[in-house]
């Protein structure tokens, strides 16, 4: 039997840990650990699940969740949040204007934070 992401997680279902997975197939944990699927840890660390969580949850040991969440603490998690498709600016001289905003062209998510901001500050303005 080839030893592969799909095989892995098969044999983690059944109950098997890495490290029997490893002996099984005579091969180096670091192996089995890097063919796992690395955005599942990412995805779970994201929706706020505690490392001993993310390790029950996968079947893994608490020390691979955090070697892995270790790696990537240094350049920062990769997440996504929806960014803007259009240019700020259409050329360089733009860049050192200052931008103008109108309310019109602010979205819900920007008005309900500038209402906040007033709401919390509303004693300094006055």
């Amino acid at each position: 039997m080839d030893l592969n992401l799909k095989t892995i997680k098969n044999l983690l279902k059944k109950g098997l840990t890495p490290q029997q997975i490893a002996k099984k197939y005579n091969v180096k944990y670091d192996v089995i650990y890097n063919l796992i699927n690395k955005n599942e840890i990412t995805l779970l660390l994201i929706q706020g699940y505690t490392i001993v969580e993310i390790s029950k949850k996968l079947n893994l040991t608490y020390t691979i969740v955090k070697r892995y969440i270790s790696r990537y603490k240094k350049n920062g998690l990769p997440v996504y949040f929806n960014s803007k498709s259009e240019a700020y600016y259409n050329n360089e001289d733009d860049y050192l204007r200052i931008p103008e905003y109108t309310w019109e062209s602010l979205d819900y998510n920007e008005i309900t934070a500038y209402n906040n901001y007033i709401e919390k500050n509303k004693a300094y303005y006055e």
